[in-house]
């Protein structure tokens, strides 16, 4: 309990002691990877394939470091991944696949209300993960498959 008690107190004291001494600052990194894949295999006559992929990102990190109050460190992650693949044998078959994703991720240091103008020291990590995979195989005549995926992730910090 006592090496606890000393390893917790040491951990802030070293920790107050750096915020103090270092200088206000911001911190902001942000990777965003956005992939597709989509295929189409047609054997026939009158198939017909369509396939759309809409993909979103949108990030801002803010932070307005006052010296020597204030500090800001800033961490966003954003992958989306879509992959579609339709396979059809015959005639007359319709596919159509759609996938639409977003993701808006807004991180900040806040104002403290109790002296405006000096943000509160804030720490933000955010990591969004959003993935779609659609696959459809026909074979015969007159089939028809329709797919959709949508998916929207918010991610607000301050």
């Amino acid at each position: 309990m006592t090496t606890a008690k000393a390893i917790k107190t040491s951990f802030f004291g070293l920790m107050s002691a750096v915020l103090m001494t270092a200088p206000a600052f911001a911190q902001n990194a942000a990777s965003v990877v956005q992939q597709s894949s989509q295929g189409t295999e047609q054997a026939g006559v009158g198939n017909v394939s369509v396939q759309g992929n809409l993909q979103t990102a949108d990030v801002t990190q803010l932070s307005s470091p006052v010296y020597p109050y204030g500090a800001s460190i800033n961490g966003a992650n954003v992958i989306q991944g879509n992959s579609q693949q339709a396979g059809q044998i015959g005639y007359g078959n319709t596919n159509i696949q759609g996938n639409a994703t977003s993701a808006t991720v807004t991180q900040g240091t806040p104002t403290s209300p109790w002296f405006p103008g000096y943000p509160t020291p804030g720490v933000n990590g955010a990591n969004v993960v959003q993935g779609s995979q659609q696959g459809a195989f026909q074979f015969g005549g007159f089939n028809s498959s329709v797919q959709g995926s949508a998916t929207d992730a918010t991610v607000t910090q301050h």
